[in-house]
């Protein structure tokens, strides 16, 4: 009996294992299968993908059927110049100015450029003599930039460009009112009164003959219309926002601004050098402002401190969590960034020559990263934001020959 009831308990066992891993060896291939998605998003998602369409006409007797592998290399030469032509859309004019001065060498290294570059789909328009393929691919943007940056001079060596301070204040929107509209009807009321005089023949039998008589008299109509009207006033949504916490954002910033031959620094490192009190008040101040704009005695404050450590360049900026969300093909979080950035120059205010610092460059873009959680999503979006901003900054400074 001990011997049988020991065969049954192990056959129970390896059938109850069998079952068990028919369900483990899935889980962890779908879960493999998406941590392999969201790497090869967060790879594209450093540069720009695209996805677009094109025809290519071609001649009778070139192919019969379906297009040669020599027709399909020229489709993709030709794809890889779309997509950058595509990607091209998307720049703000100072950096499209600095690809148009350096075009031909730009272009020249398009093979590098425009990577991981597929054919979606192929169709082909007998009658049209044409064949539309679908393509896309990923423009590498930092390859972009540090070409850009080489053709206008290189890298500054250290110490030799001017101070660049920032305060870029990562936020979110911690809660939003939205208000009714306020209605107003007018009601209009136009009466009518009319008066009319009326004259009657009548005309009776009698017995032997008829008898004829003439009636006059008035007659009266009265008209009633009523006329609606009104106006609806409505008021923008209040939001209040709050500070997210950002790692990595100063350091990928302080990067870019390096490289293009700043010698930058974050506002909190200046106040720890300059002046007086803390960032936290001058965080909470920006968090509050509809404006972008300090209070006049935390102006005074800045002014002080960049001042006292001649910082020259002085940005000012939003990355405002713009949404969350689920992505659909992933199953990991997208989360979108709103980048709104104020550069001024405070060098003539320092010597004296001015009172008010000048805007010289300006930043309004959105930028997006997927990731397996929220909080990974939202620190790699808030870091490429930074990035973003930092680059279109030096990008504006460079076409003014300011550095």
């Amino acid at each position: 009996m001990n011997t049988l009831a020991i065969q049954s308990f192990s056959l129970k066992f390896s059938v109850l294992c069998i079952f068990c891993l028919g369900l483990v060896i899935p889980a962890v291939a779908n879960a493999s299968s998406i941590d392999e998605q969201l790497v090869k998003d967060s790879r594209v998602a450093k540069g720009s993908s695209v996805r677009l369409s094109f025809d290519i006409p071609y001649e009778a007797g070139i192919f019969s059927s379906k297009p040669s592998a020599e027709f399909k290399s020229k489709a993709l030469d030709r794809g890889r110049l779309e997509i950058w032509k595509a990607y091209q859309t998307k720049l703000d004019s100072t950096k499209i100015a600095d690809i148009e001065r350096n075009k031909a060498s730009i272009e020249a290294r398009l093979g590098d450029i425009v990577t991981e570059l597929l054919i979606i789909d192929e169709e082909v328009f007998a009658d049209l003599r044409i064949v539309r393929y679908t393509v896309r691919g990923a423009v590498n943007t930092t390859l972009v930039d540090t070409l850009l940056l080489s053709a206008g001079g290189g890298v500054a060596a250290s110490g030799g460009g001017s101070l660049f301070g920032f305060l870029f204040v990562p936020r979110m929107q911690a809660e939003t009112k939205e208000l009714d509209a306020t209605v107003s009807k007018v009601n209009k009321n136009t009466a009518a009164k009319s008066r009319e005089s009326v004259t009657s023949d009548r005309v009776k039998e009698v017995d032997g003959g008829v008898e004829e008589r003439t009636v006059e008299g008035t007659e009266e109509r009265t008209g009633r219309k009523v006329t609606t009207s009104g106006s609806a006033t409505r008021r923008a949504a209040q939001s209040s926002w709050t500070v997210v916490e950002a790692k990595g954002v100063d350091a990928e910033v302080n990067k870019v601004l390096t490289e293009s031959g700043f010698e930058s620094s974050s506002f909190n490192d200046i106040l720890a050098e300059c002046g007086e009190g803390s960032a936290d008040g001058l965080i909470d101040d920006l968090v509050h402002s509809k404006t972008m704009n300090f209070t006049r005695d935390n102006l005074k404050t800045v002014s002080a401190a960049l001042k006292e450590c001649k910082v020259r360049f002085f940005g000012v900026g939003y990355l405002d969590i713009d949404s969350i969300q689920k992505d659909g093909q992933t199953g990991g979080w997208l989360v979108r960034v709103a980048v709104n950035v104020n550069v001024r120059d405070y060098g003539s205010v320092h010597s004296g020559e001015r009172r008010v610092a000048a805007t010289v460059a300006t930043v309004q873009e959105f930028t997006s990263r997927i990731g397996r959680t929220q909080e990974v999503a939202r620190d790699s979006a808030l870091q490429a934001a930074g990035r973003q901003a930092a680059t279109i900054v030096a990008s504006q400074l460079r076409s003014k020959g300011l550095k």
